[in-house]
């Protein structure tokens, strides 16, 4: 869950975030971000954000932000310099730090899917109709894409497949085809975006991962 009681905080030993937190974090990631703006952020900013978003994740926990995180973490450790002499020609294992973590995203969660029933399409009807019934705004209207798939069983099971086998080839593609793995990533974010609320950043960031991921030079 995205955030906890008090209670819960105490149970399971997480300090409650205080009012101040959030403006510390606002202007750390303001202050990381000014360096991204200019396309070519310092080792500084790199670092900066990465402190900021990974101590914003242990006070207000989202997945997204976790990732977001770990994949300025890995740049942190040997943030990129086009300066530099031999800036194109040396390899970067911090780069390929954060293709594992794509490739272990997209494997485990296609894994994760394919045995837990999501295959058989009921799933993601399921999910669309309770976007429908949360009355949250997307793209495609969840209700007509919910009723669309609930009377067609065979086209829900096939965009299910759809979506796994395009987890699984993404996670092979981390390896054996990067510079695919940019445009198969945008197609598949986009079509959660397309379907889903709330998942604008996470999809952003999954993208700015494969293309990291499809710069590497090992």
């Amino acid at each position: 869950p995205a955030e906890f009681s008090g209670g819960q905080r105490q149970r399971i030993g997480v300090a409650r975030a205080r009012g101040w937190t959030f403006a510390v974090e606002f202007f750390g990631a303001a202050a990381g971000a000014a360096g991204f703006v200019r396309g070519r952020p310092s080792a500084a900013a790199v670092r900066t954000a990465a402190v900021v978003v990974l101590w914003g994740a242990g006070q207000r926990y989202m997945n997204q932000k976790a990732l977001l995180g770990l994949v300025l973490a890995y740049l942190a450790l040997d943030p990129p310099d086009p300066d530099e002499p031999a800036f194109t020609a040396r390899s970067r294992p911090n780069i390929s730090l954060a293709a594992w973590q794509l490739a272990l995203i997209y494997g485990f969660s296609a894994f994760q899917k394919s045995r837990s029933g999501f295959l058989e399409g009921r799933m993601l009807v399921d999910a669309l109709e309770m976007v429908a019934a949360m009355g949250a705004w997307t793209p495609v209207p969840a209700g007509a894409a919910a009723a669309g798939l609930s009377g067609s069983p065979a086209a829900a099971a096939a965009l299910a497949w759809a979506v796994v086998v395009g987890e699984a080839v993404l996670a092979a593609m981390v390896w054996l085809r990067p510079r695919w793995l940019l445009a198969g990533a945008a197609v598949l974010h986009a079509g959660f975006v397309l379907f889903l609320p709330g998942v604008l950043s996470f999809s952003l960031t999954m993208v700015a991962c494969a293309v990291l991921a499809a710069s590497r030079r090992d």
